[in-house]
């Protein structure tokens, strides 16, 4: 797990906007934001906390769902993310997932 954990950043309450995720640290490792996330289960009993993600973090994550959820039947559209977000460069079609 990255060195924020389960400490992970406090978030806000409302969405941030393109240009506001930008200004703001990645939740998990601290790079530059690229998207905002909220994760459901956190919020349970309480308000939604939405949470800027770096570009690596947010690929990631999407692996790690899109395989969970659909096992490895979508790995074409894993690799079109992956360049679309990190450049073709950085999206190896083998891409594990795993956070940085």
């Amino acid at each position: 797990m990255g060195s924020r954990g389960a400490g992970m950043a406090d978030g806000r309450f409302e969405p941030y906007t393109e240009a506001g995720v930008r200004r703001v640290p990645c939740a998990r490792c601290g790079k530059p934001g690229h998207a905002c996330w909220n994760i459901c289960a956190d919020s349970v009993g309480s308000r939604t906390r939405y949470r800027a993600l770096c570009a690596a973090c947010d690929v990631a994550l999407n692996v790690l769902v899109m395989r969970w959820a659909f096992g490895d039947t979508r790995e074409a559209d894993i690799a079109a993310y992956s360049a679309k977000v990190l450049g073709e460069q950085n999206s190896p079609a083998g891409n594990t997932g795993e956070m940085v």
